[in-house]
């Protein structure tokens, strides 16, 4: 796994680069998707994965738990991990 700090992102992206970048996605195949979502009260566990034909594919969960941000000291409302290969 490669973790990709902030410094390196704002060293080589911009918004020019974001806009192309997602301009250019967006012609191409239409991934296929899907999605689960389970609830129960306050809690939320979601999940997406998407295959690009051709390109790769990947897979996003996160835990959700907006009572967090409540907390005498806050806390994240989300806690989410990519993963994806190519």
């Amino acid at each position: 796994m490669r973790l990709i700090s902030t410094a390196d992102i704002r060293e080589k992206m911009t918004w020019e680069k974001a806009v192309t970048a997602l301009f250019r996605g967006h012609q191409g195949t239409r991934p296929k998707v899907q999605d689960i979502l389970l609830e129960d009260g306050p809690f939320s566990l979601f999940g997406r994965g998407v295959i690009l034909p051709g390109y790769g594919a990947g897979l996003k969960v996160a835990s959700i738990y907006p009572p967090n941000s409540s907390r005498a000291v806050p806390t994240p409302m989300e806690h989410s991990m990519l993963c994806g290969n190519r």
